[in-house]
């Protein structure tokens, strides 16, 4: 049995690069965020922690204003590290409803030159990728078509 890092890249060796979002999910956060640290050092990917980086300058910035900002940081972000592969975690800051972003078309969105690997806190239910619960004011769910996804 194939672990998780192995796994991983195992599917990115496999890829068709016009793929370049990939969604790991149905994991413990513990185990993906070791996964990820254990590619970043294997592989030399760089492993982004986004609520650790991007909480400071957001929170230097006036709440209203936030929004506009959180994508420009993101993309920075992106840019900054140029990678072929990248490794977010811990993304759960993009789906503060302060930002008023869709966090799934905002990764879709930045990723311009790389393959971007996230660790997805939520999970999957039939045909659709879910975060949080129904009622809670940071819950998404997705359609599964087109979406490449690690369980």
């Amino acid at each position: 049995m194939m672990t998780l890092p192995e796994r991983i890249l195992s599917q990115l060796q496999a890829a068709d690069s016009t793929r370049p979002l990939w969604l790991v999910v149905g994991c413990l956060p513990i185990d993906m965020t070791q996964a990820f640290l254990d590619l970043a050092q294997r592989m030399a990917y760089p492993y982004i922690n986004v609520g650790l980086v991007l909480s400071p300058p957001l929170l230097a910035v006036a709440e209203p204003h936030r929004p506009i900002h959180v994508r420009r940081l993101l993309a920075e972000l992106m840019d900054e590290h140029a990678a072929k592969v990248m490794l977010l975690d811990h993304i759960e800051l993009l789906f503060n409803p302060v930002l008023k972003q869709d966090p799934l078309r905002l990764l879709q969105r930045v990723n311009r030159n790389c393959t971007l690997v996230v660790a997805w806190p939520g999970q999957v239910e039939p045909n659709h990728l879910i975060y949080a619960e129904p009622n809670h004011p940071e819950y998404r769910r997705y359609p599964m078509g087109g979406l490449n996804l690690i369980e």
